[in-house]
């Protein structure tokens, strides 16, 4: 295709770039400020390419700063939009570096709500451009146009996204600064309608007192915004943080729901003057017809305060009280946060949870509410806690938005269980690493796992070897496999002993070393893990800034400490970890007899995602995975069942997120079950420790079928493997939901003896669980007075 030249095309409007507007008549001069119009000729012809990939297939908008084109990517196909500012705004620094950070504040925000960056570059011409995501549906704005306003409840639910958006763009340092009906689009996602993406961060604040040039940008006295939407501060030129974004979002919100503006005036000047001066009238007040509830009053005249202090001090405050206007129940950031408040409202999580941890059915495994590491589960994958350190605020499901409180309570009834299990069974899995052959080369299946347990009917014994070294690295592999991460550490570090004093070669120890590193994350012990994944890392040669990966060592320790920076629930550290990681897959990719390593990059990527809140990516990436494990030989099958696990987890998930989900619910069947009869066949027992999570997904699955005594019959098997290892805190926690199960039974004098039984399993633990037990108790009463009050 030859590249047409985009500079080549008959101008068709002016622009005044004092003012920004654009006319389309024979003005010669701006008729607001006097400004001679400049021509814009940047409409591109039909088959030009930008940046010499994106083919261009329509101009679809556009405004005064540039033009937004649909777009096809001439290598991968991919449709785009791809946003391009005029030629005209060039000799305006200011402009091309606010397009500019546009792309910068985008390309650090990850959220299923906000629009998602590919890619930003300068054309040929000198022109800057940024490619997003290519979207259909309409803006609110749009909506607003047709309709004049939207119901209170499609409204809640909507906003209710834009809050989840906004609270992850505060929480990355980014504040909006032009939230407007035309900047919330609506799409339609997995057959979910009013799907949210926030748009248009061209005027975002990077909060940093680092750079210099966004200080410049953004400097008090300088105004932007629009008008009609602005706060108080931000109509005076102050200094804003995030609390301007929920005026702003508070403004739309009247708009929503009345029809019409907040403020306005018959020009700038009495506009500006209304938001900082003039009290915001009642919702009622201007649309009485509408029926909207009291508590919306509350919201927007409390977002709509003229000094910050006195508004919603967060975004996750303002969904929280949407969220109560149509009965639903709204994530928070942390484990303590959300028990403080079911202790105090009674309500439950939701779905959402799934990745967050913020649960009360299992155990914390955050490593961050509760610092004993003794707290945490019996782990054989502390990688899972990947997806339990992080938490992403989704969308709510359409149907518990709008079904009221009957509906809505049951559904969140279940899903407090049903991510309760999901994130038990995310830290009692196979482990991630126990594809990796002991000692790095027998991939024999039945050798994967061996127990110390009375279990007569597990696997039999590998061969011993005479290898002093290998014989135990084995041992070490075994009770790691096993989740006995102190045993596991003591006797690696006698293999890493005799590993280094018989000098075994670097990729024999490396293999110590990783498992290491991994014993210790499992046991909270990521101080440990550092000192250890160092070693990793100079036997592998990591020279630590983030280069290609050039051998097999490398990229293990890239996935090794790609694990370890996802334990700390840091957006930055995340980011860090999605780097190595893609990284190590891309020298994966390309190397022979990768399959492991290659399903390990993928699953850990998707639990990225999942944490991310982006259950759809996740999906994908954990399909990968899955298809690798079925078509590579050198895979063992048990990891398959931990891909096959992750799979179903997400297709959960999936389920809970959108109207008419249920039907996820055969998908997760399916792979729960492989993952099961994987493991029976491997370990040849139905009773071996590996089987507990398999038992407590599929129980799980069970009761959200409303199949409760199946569900009690699964969750009875789990609970008697766990018997037999004897940790009270594993025992406990099976106890509890079995506990929640009995309670939706309506079986109350059955659900309290249980629960009784949990908190006194629990207190056998050789660790403090005071703080722990609270927490359970307050979730357990609040789940019982909801369920005492469904007809």
């Amino acid at each position: 295709m030859v590249s047409t030249n985009l500079d080549d095309t008959t101008p068709k409007k002016k622009v005044c770039i004092a003012c920004k507007q654009e006319f389309a008549g024979d003005e010669l001069t701006c008729p607001n400020d006097g400004t001679t119009l400049t021509p814009l000729t940047m409409e591109a012809s039909i088959g030009s390419t930008i940046g010499e990939k994106y083919e261009i297939l329509a101009v679809i908008g556009g405004g005064a700063m540039g033009l937004v084109y649909k777009a096809r990517h001439t290598l991968m196909k991919r449709i785009v939009a791809v946003k391009m500012l005029h030629p005209n705004m060039l000799p305006d620094a200011g402009t091309v570096m606010r397009f500019k950070k546009e792309a910068e504040a985008l390309s650090c925000l990850n959220h299923p709500n906000i629009l998602t960056v590919f890619d930003f570059g300068i054309s040929t011409q000198g022109q800057p451009y940024l490619v997003t995501d290519y979207l259909e549906g309409q803006t609110l704005g749009e909506v607003l146009e047709q309709n004049q306003s939207v119901p209170w409840q499609r409204a809640a639910a909507i906003f209710m996204q834009v809050c989840s958006a906004l609270a992850h763009a505060h929480k990355n340092g980014v504040i909006h600064r032009d939230i407007k009906p035309s900047n919330i689009m609506l799409t339609e996602f997995e057959d979910q309608a009013d799907f949210v993406k926030i748009l248009d961060f061209g005027i975002a604040k990077v909060i940093s007192e680092e750079n210099e040039n966004a200080n410049q940008l953004t400097r008090t006295g300088e105004v932007f915004g629009s008008p009609l939407y602005m706060s108080p501060e931000q109509c005076r030129g102050k200094t804003l943080d995030a609390r301007s974004d929920i005026y702003s979002l508070g403004c739309v919100l009247f708009r929503t729901l009345t029809g019409q503006p907040a403020f306005f005036g018959q020009d700038l000047v009495e506009c500006l003057y209304k938001h900082v001066n003039e009290p915001a009238p009642r919702l009622n007040d201007i649309a009485p017809e509408a029926g909207i509830p009291e508590e919306f009053e509350v919201i927007v005249q409390k977002s709509l305060n003229k000094a910050p202090n006195e508004r919603y001090q967060s975004m996750v405050e303002m969904k929280e009280a949407l969220a109560a206007t149509i009965g639903a129940s709204v994530t928070t950031t942390t484990v303590e946060s959300v028990m403080k408040t079911a202790s105090l409202t009674g309500s439950l999580p939701t779905q959402q949870d799934v990745s967050s941890g913020s649960l009360p059915v299992p155990p914390d495994t955050t490593g961050g509410t509760v610092p004993n590491p003794a707290l945490e589960t019996t782990n054989p994958d502390p990688i899972a806690r990947e997806t339990i350190a992080s938490v992403s605020e989704q969308t709510p499901s359409t149907s518990e938005s709008t079904n009221g409180a009957t509906s809505g309570g049951l559904m969140k009834d279940k899903r407090a269980l049903v991510a309760g299990a999901i994130l038990l069974a995310l830290v009692v899995l196979v482990p991630v690493l126990s594809n990796m052959s002991k000692g790095g080369g027998d991939k024999n299946p039945t050798e994967t796992t061996t127990t110390t347990t009375p279990d007569t009917t597990g696997p039999s014994q590998p061969p011993e070897s005479t290898d002093p070294y290998q014989a135990k690295l084995d041992q070490g592999i075994d009770e790691y496999e096993l989740g006995d991460y102190d045993e596991a550490q003591d006797i690696l570090t006698a293999a890493i002993r005799i590993g280094e004093k018989n000098k075994v070669a670097p990729e024999k120890l490396a293999n110590a070393l990783h498992y290491m590193v991994n014993a210790c994350i499992g046991a909270g012990e990521d101080t440990e893990a550092e000192a250890f994944i160092r070693q990793l890392e100079a036997l592998a040669k990591v020279d630590g800034k983030g280069g290609p990966v050039t051998s097999t060592m490398q990229g293990k320790a890239y996935l090794d400490r790609a694990a370890l920076l996802m334990q700390n629930n840091d957006s930055a550290d995340n980011e860090k970890a999605r780097k190595l990681l893609n990284a190590a897959l891309t020298y994966f990719q390309s190397a022979k007899d990768s399959g492991n390593e290659l399903m390990r990059a993928l699953s850990r990527l998707g639990l990225l995602e999942l944490s991310d809140g982006n259950l759809a990516a996740a999906q994908a990436k954990m399909k990968q995975a899955v298809q690798i494990a079925e078509t590579d030989t050198s895979v063992r099958q048990l990891d398959l069942a931990l891909r096959m696990d992750q799979l179903g987890d997400a297709y959960i998930m999936l389920a809970g997120s959108m109207k008419g989900g249920e039907k996820y619910y055969a998908q997760a069947e399916q792979s729960y079950f492989r993952a099961m009869q994987l493991r029976i066949t491997n370990v040849k027992s139905k009773t071996h420790p590996a089987l507990a999570q398999s038992y407590q997904r599929i129980g799980i699955l069970y009761y959200l079928k409303d199949d409760y005594d199946k569900a009690l019959a699964e969750l009875e098997k789990a609970l008697t493997i766990r018997q037999q290892q004897g940790k009270p805190l594993q025992i406990a926690q099976v106890e509890r939901n079995m506990a929640y199960v009995y309670l939706n039974q309506k079986n109350f004098a059955k659900a309290d003896a249980t629960f009784k039984q949990a908190i006194a399993t629990a207190k056998k633990s050789d660790v403090d669980v005071a703080l722990k037990l609270r927490e359970w108790q307050s979730g357990y009463d609040g789940l019982k007075a909801r369920v005492k009050k469904r007809r």
